[in-house]
């Protein structure tokens, strides 16, 4: 699917096309679970345009119907979530939130 061919770039203009229409339609605070890769570039997206932000990368470690770019190892995936929550969790003055995000099945 889509998602699993979108490299850095692409999810960072994706993320910066749903951000600009959410301010442009007057939304000033978005929560939002992320991609399963590159999620660092939707929180430089978010934080370049200025919204406030609770946004996750997706975790998927499972499921038969899942295409394998998108499935992962649960603990690269946790130490993942680590990593992101370090760095963008309050940043930004606070404006920028890192929450956990599970995919839904």
């Amino acid at each position: 699917p889509y998602e699993a061919s979108l490299d850095g770039d692409a999810t960072e203009v994706a993320a910066e096309l749903g951000i600009c229409e959410l301010l442009e339609g007057g939304t000033t605070c978005a929560v939002d679970f992320g991609a399963v890769h590159h999620h660092d570039r939707v929180f430089d997206a978010a934080d370049r345009l200025g919204i406030r932000f609770i946004s996750g990368r997706t975790h998927m470690d499972s499921g038969d119907r899942v295409p394998r770019g998108l499935l992962e190892d649960a603990d690269r995936s946790l130490e993942e979530a680590e990593r992101l929550g370090l760095g963008w969790h309050l940043a930004a003055g606070g404006r920028l939130r890192y929450a956990v995000a599970p995919r839904f099945a």
